[in-house]
């Protein structure tokens, strides 16, 4: 049974919008000039850099929470699913890793490792390494232990240059910037999937010329976007932003340029926003001056399959103005699921909530969402879809509105339903 539906949400007319990502101030950042790579420590919500110290930055001021027992590193990555931050020491190499207290080193052979990043598909932080001059780059994985090398029907060319790896989460691919070839500057974007190995890609509109180290790629899951913070010599040029969507082109964006921004910029998915590390003294965010929000709101209760789950099904697909936020609710035993979007948190029909619905059969679980727009959606394997169409009208912009699902589930509880976690929706403009 598929009776997956649209909520249409209209609440005044306006004038169509267009979004532009800008410049924001942060304050000041560690120590100038100390910090060529950073990472957002997903599961602590801080961002991580390492200098003359390991600094950290929980979003309105930094702490040098540590000296580092390495002078330099190659690179950084976080991994997700075991909350440590890997940094790759320069010269011996080794492996280390970063808990939130100390750093510790793995016994681990480490490959010359270039680049890296966090893999999501394959679970695993990834690189970009080579063994010697004049060999093709290979592609290595880390598994908290030791490294493995990954199979790659086609290897990047020993003639390219690669800088920054990111993982494309829409498209399931890595993509490095490769600026230099054989010495000369060019423009290629290089792009690794399993089954392809390495391909260029056809990306044009990128920066073509560097006369320094020059660039920084992240990529920011709540815009789908390859962004590319791009750098020149002296230190008084004007720094850039290009962006990519997909397999298109780059476009650098009006209004990017500061004078003398270099330094590593990453995504901060809790924030929907990017941060730049300014080697000057400064942080600064690249984003969207209306940001849109799916965010946690409060827990749900358990059921015969375990607490369900609502979540967004793509980290992109947010609730901005033209566009349909696309949502899961999983661990329901029928496949079915009541969702519910309100405008309120605090009261519906003369109750405040939360509601406590033991007395109504369900004990410990909580309703937190008036019930102003109610759907019945099916899927299959346990899993509900649905999506909230967010019309492109000026009025909507900023609005808050409340998610929550009821999960049927005759065998949960006497009420024969489950209640999902809670979402909060800022309505944003891209």
């Amino acid at each position: 049974m598929n009776m997956s539906t649209a909520v249409v949400v209209i609440l005044a007319l306006g004038a169509e919008l267009a979004g532009q990502a800008q410049w924001a101030g942060l304050g000041p950042s560690p120590v100038g000039g100390c910090c060529w790579s950073a990472v957002h420590d997903e599961t602590r919500d801080r961002i991580v850099t390492v200098g003359p110290a390991t600094f950290e930055f929980d979003g309105v001021s930094w702490v040098s929470t540590s000296p580092q027992p390495f002078l330099a590193h190659e690179a950084l990555a976080f991994d997700p699913m075991r909350s440590r931050t890997v940094a790759i020491e320069s010269g011996f190499p080794r492996t280390w890793e970063w808990d939130g207290n100390s750093w510790a080193s793995s016994p681990a052979a480490t490959p010359g490792v270039v680049v890296m990043c966090y893999h999501p598909g394959r679970r695993r932080v990834v690189a970009v390494t080579r063994a010697a001059p004049f060999q093709p780059w290979g592609l290595e994985e880390w598994d908290g232990a030791s490294w493995s090398p990954v199979p790659s029907p086609v290897p990047l060319p020993h003639t390219r240059g690669p800088v920054s790896l990111i993982y494309d989460e829409s498209r399931d691919k890595l993509v490095s910037f490769c600026p230099i070839v054989a010495g000369a500057y060019t423009s290629e974007t290089w792009e690794w999937e399993a089954a392809g190995g390495w391909q260029q890609a056809t990306a044009p509109g990128g920066p073509t010329q560097f006369q320094g180290l020059g660039l920084s790629l992240t990529y920011d899951a709540s815009r789908n976007l390859q962004v590319a913070l791009v750098w020149q010599s002296p230190a008084a040029s004007n720094s850039y932003v290009y962006e990519r969507s997909g397999s298109g082109t780059w476009t650098r964006r009006t209004w990017s340029g500061r004078s003398g921004f270099r330094g590593p910029l990453l995504h901060d998915g809790i924030r929907n926003r990017n941060v730049l590390v300014d080697e000057s003294g400064n942080a600064w965010s690249w984003a969207v001056p209306h940001p849109a929000l799916y965010g946690y709101h409060g827990a749900g209760c358990l059921g015969s399959l375990g607490e369900p789950q609502l979540a967004a099904t793509d980290p992109w697909t947010l609730p901005w103005l033209g566009s349909a936020l696309q949502f899961t609710v999983d661990r329901a035993p029928l496949s079915l699921a009541v969702v519910t979007t309100g405008l309120q948190d605090t009261s519906w029909a003369s109750g405040s909530l939360p509601l406590d619905l033991s007395p109504y059969g369900a004990p410990g679980c909580s309703w937190r969402v008036s019930g102003d727009a109610n759907v019945l959606l099916g899927g299959a394997g346990g899993k509900v879809h649905g999506g909230l169409l967010i019309p492109l009208q000026g009025a909507l912009l900023g609005v808050r509105l409340y998610q929550q699902a009821l999960v049927l589930d005759p065998g949960g509880n006497t009420l024969g339903g489950a209640i999902s976690n809670s979402r909060v929706l800022v309505v944003g403009l891209q």
